[in-house]
């Protein structure tokens, strides 16, 4: 269900930067994007009072880099296809995986992880089948 609907948001989302300019559109979304993280905020039980001031930065940090994504994929909706858009982010799969070996091998503590050839060989075959997959749709 949640592959329709973004697919349909991601229809829509091309179909309205053909008829509205970049700047509009980006403004609307971001002003429903808010509502919900204000609503939070304004209506958040009590017992979570202490958890808070970290909750916030973390919603604060959180929505700051999903609205310059969100930017970006918006202005890739508006200059090219959506299909196009929709495969480069398919390369996030190999992001995840290059990020996680990253921080399984460096920082154990935030990851821990057992590291042999044969599980590091699956998972980049995996991901090159990821990553060929987003490629052939491209093409």
């Amino acid at each position: 269900i949640l592959v329709v609907l973004m697919s349909c948001r991601n229809l829509l989302m091309e179909h309205i930067s053909s008829k509205v300019a970049f700047m509009p559109m980006i403004f609307w979304i971001g002003v429903g994007g808010i509502i919900i993280p204000l609503a939070l905020l304004v209506f958040h039980h009590p017992h979570l009072k202490k958890k808070a001031e970290k909750g916030i930065t973390h919603l604060c940090v959180s929505g700051i880099l999903s609205a310059l994504a969100l930017v970006a994929f918006a202005r890739a909706l508006s200059e090219g296809s959506v299909t196009l858009s929709v495969a480069l982010l398919s390369t996030k799969p190999m992001i995840v995986f290059v990020v996680a070996t990253f921080l399984s091998f460096f920082y154990p503590n935030i990851i821990l992880e057992k590291h042999s050839k044969r599980l590091l060989f699956k998972k980049i075959v995996a991901m090159f089948i990821i990553v060929v997959g987003g490629i052939f749709i491209i093409l």
